[in-house]
């Protein structure tokens, strides 16, 4: 049951009751977030919402979905829940390390730069698609 959605390019100057209006206009609001910026503590324009029903959530996502607020069009992304207990997650990657097994990569970023490789020919063919 999936009843949490992300909604991103709310105008920086809502505030969360103005937010809560347009959401109940969907059903319950069981649960909302607003994210914020870690240093200034402003609104960054997202949110976390969690609906009591799954109707609830879906009719949100279906009309949220490029709705025009001013001048900002939304966006809105299906969240779902891990049900799984993390640290029994965790022991599953670590075992699998020492085992020497694969384990899934979700994404890598930033793991070399352009200029750490540039001397090095074993990277010529990397360096070319970055």
């Amino acid at each position: 049951m999936n009843v949490k959605l992300m909604v991103e390019n709310f105008p920086n100057d809502h505030s969360e009751n103005m937010i809560r209006k347009i959401l109940s206009l969907f059903g319950e609001v069981k649960k909302l977030d607003l994210i914020k910026d870690t240093t200034t503590g402003m609104f960054k324009g997202s949110i976390q919402v969690e609906f009591s029903k799954e109707e609830e959530a879906k009719e949100a996502y279906a009309k949220l979905m490029g709705m025009r607020i001013g001048d900002n069009i939304l966006q809105a992304k299906k969240l779902t829940t891990l049900t799984a207990d993390v640290n029994d997650i965790e022991n599953r990657i670590f075992k699998n390390l020492i085992e020497d097994k694969p384990t899934h990569c979700l994404m890598l970023r930033n793991v070399l730069k352009l200029n750490e490789i540039e001397s090095r020919e074993d990277y010529v063919e990397l360096e070319k698609s970055v």
